[in-house]
């Protein structure tokens, strides 16, 4: 008798230690998962373009007609140098920036960031042609 009570403890633990030990490995797995996911999710990149010769990006809110608003690409750092407009390479606003059109002007190749905003003012027309 005391035997088999002995064998149905035994038992039953190994039977509690292999639950314990799918229970682990679920986890495991899951954490795995989980971090995989995470990872591909935060590291996904949008669009990534080199800047060329020509190109200008926004450095501060303010008019479209400012420099200091602008930055552009020299072929090998970002310097102060007009104002972009048709013709310019590609103009890009960047983030937490506003630049506000109070002139007409004709742009292409505009990219606005995410949190960026370009104000166009009443009864002025800003012409986007061939870009985005």
């Amino acid at each position: 008798m005391l035997k088999k009570l002995m064998n149905q403890r035994l038992k039953s633990r190994i039977r509690i230690r292999t639950k314990l030990k799918f229970i682990f490995a679920g986890v495991i797995s899951l954490i795995f998962v989980m971090g995989i996911i995470t990872f591909f999710e935060f590291s996904k990149i949008s669009k990534v373009r080199a800047a060329v010769s020509g190109d200008y990006r926004a450095v501060a809110s303010g008019p479209w007609s400012s420099a200091s608003t602008w930055q552009q690409y020299n072929g090998t750092s970002w310097v102060v140098n007009g104002t972009p407009a048709f013709g310019s390479g590609a103009i890009q606003i960047q983030s937490p920036y506003t630049v506000t059109v109070s002139a007409n002007v004709a742009v292409d190749e505009v990219t606005l960031d995410a949190g960026a905003t370009l104000s166009v003012a009443t009864g002025i027309k800003l012409t986007v042609n061939d870009g985005t």
